[in-house]
């Protein structure tokens, strides 16, 4: 099985505006930090999942927050401005 090194459908979360909850496997950690834009459980933790979606539910306001900054984050570090800024400064390199 091939593992896609970007989590997308943790980033694809965050721009759609979700809260995301994601594995603490080393992308994820890339893309979601605990708490502020996700919350993270262990791999094969099934109790940990069940309580994260809880919280999800039971908190309203942390769901909000978080999806928030899922939103911003996904934009900011993944959005379309960005990678054609990007994208300009290595072509103008490339001059």
């Amino acid at each position: 099985m091939i593992q896609d090194p970007l989590p997308r459908t943790a980033i694809e979360g965050g721009f759609s505006g979700l809260p995301v909850i994601a594995t603490r496997r080393a992308a994820c950690r890339e893309v979601i930090e605990n708490e502020t834009n996700g919350l993270l459980v262990e791999a094969r933790g099934p109790a940990e999942l069940a309580d994260a979606m809880c919280r999800l539910i039971d908190e309203p306001q942390l769901q909000l927050r978080l999806a928030g900054n899922a939103r911003r984050c996904a934009t900011e570090r993944f959005g379309s401005e960005r990678f054609l800024k990007e994208f300009i400064e290595l072509l103008e390199e490339e001059e």
